[in-house]
């Protein structure tokens, strides 16, 4: 038996369908309206899904393609949204299949772009860990990686990011210490941040 139909926390067109007190599934509103689902009734979990799968498949790409509109995903990021949402297992992996047949959920180009976009003032190896909390997959990111740039371009962002702070006015070794704590936020390691400043004239010794 239905005992309750709730709101959705954060998504208002979601409707959660509690049977016999537990939680059982999540539908769109229109569909709850529209099978005429009421507490108190008798529940049909195969006779719902009869009904309703073409539905929530609809609105499971609607809310996919609403959401990549604020930019590329990776396939990781699209099934948690779509999990959060309350859409079930199999309509997850539907959506995702046909998402991946349209070229929306490609986690290699969605990480090309992520790295083009992101190492023009980060590290290499921050850029990676970014993509490693997207859910990319460790080997994809690395060729992609190796592709992507080289050490004496690490370098050259790295001196970019020294020189911002060894203009400035103030006193020179506290602006190399904070140069060398910027180079650190932004991923890149001492070797490289010791290139760095040697490749722009800096005594390493003043950032210690």
């Amino acid at each position: 038996m239905i005992s309750a139909l709730k709101p959705r926390y954060g998504a208002k067109t979601r409707i959660d369908v509690y049977v016999n007190e537990q939680y059982c599934l999540t539908a769109e509103k229109r569909v709850v309206t529209a099978l005429g689902l009421e507490t108190g009734q008798a529940w049909d979990e195969t006779a719902f899904w009869q009904q309703a799968a073409a539905s929530e498949l609809d609105a499971a790409l609607e809310r996919s393609y609403t959401y990549l509109e604020g930019g590329m995903r990776s396939r990781r990021q699209l099934e948690e949204k779509l999990e959060r949402l309350g859409f079930d297992q199999p309509i997850r992996e539907l959506v995702l299949e046909k998402l991946e047949k349209l070229g929306f959920a490609d986690d290699e180009a969605f990480a090309r772009q992520w790295m083009q976009r992101n190492l023009t003032n980060k590290s290499v190896r921050a850029v990676r860990q970014q993509l490693r909390q997207k859910g990319v997959d460790r080997e994809l990111i690395d060729t992609i990686a190796r592709e992507e740039t080289d050490e004496a371009a690490e370098i050259e962002k790295c001196a970019a990011i020294c020189r911002k702070y060894l203009d400035a006015h103030g006193d020179a070794q506290r602006n190399c210490r904070r140069a060398v704590a910027a180079c650190q936020r932004r991923g890149f390691g001492w070797e490289q941040i010791r290139a760095a400043l040697a490749q722009i004239g800096q005594d390493e010794d003043w950032a210690e």
